[in-house]
């Protein structure tokens, strides 16, 4: 295991199915940029969408919202499912996000599937940071790990560290804890 600083998934805080699997990400960060890992244990999970910049939370998804500058109100988030195929977004809230629509450039998305597990490793090179967010190495950082499957058999909608509110949002920036490095 590589050094990751973990975040279990583990709350639920929203009425649901009932379906709650293991999922976790993880982060460090090092010469080579963010690492980040999101698994989840699940025999089999839905992955129907396969376009980058889709609408991979209808599927079994993991997340990962990151502002990186707490002088910005600039945040990533970055879904996946067990294809492997992600979603990357760039903005200041749920509207008006600039999404990529083919992999991005200084990403490296590595997907596995084994043991009854899915997910990937990611690498967001220094470069990146430096082009959408003006710098490098990161300070200060906030953010939040979600599994959800909106379309799903079991409709979920879990999180690392919880907060209340009436339905599932997960573009909430001020909501984001710090992130402990």
């Amino acid at each position: 295991m590589k050094n990751y600083h973990l975040f279990p998934i583990a709350s639920f805080p929203w009425p649901d199915s009932g379906y709650h699997p293991e999922a976790a990400g993880g982060l460090y960060v090092d010469e080579e940029g963010l690492h980040l890992m999101l698994r989840a244990r699940q025999d089999e999970p839905r992955c129907r969408v396969n376009d980058y910049g889709g609408a991979l939370c209808t599927d079994d998804c993991l997340e990962f919202f990151l502002m990186p500058r707490p002088d910005t109100p600039l945040y990533l988030n970055f879904e996946v499912n067990a294809l492997g195929v992600y979603h990357l977004g760039l903005g200041t809230g749920r509207h008006g996000r600039a999404v990529f629509s083919e992999p991005a450039q200084d990403v490296t998305v590595e997907p596995f599937r084994r043991d009854g597990c899915w997910g990937v490793e990611a690498v967001f090179s220094p470069a990146f940071f430096e082009r959408w967010f003006g710098s490098w190495p990161l300070g200060a950082m906030r953010g939040n790990f979600y599994k959800c499957g909106d379309a799903t058999a079991h409709p979920h909608w879990g999180m690392w560290t919880p907060y209340s509110l009436p339905q599932p949002d997960f573009h909430r920036p001020e909501l984001f804890p710090p992130l402990p490095l």
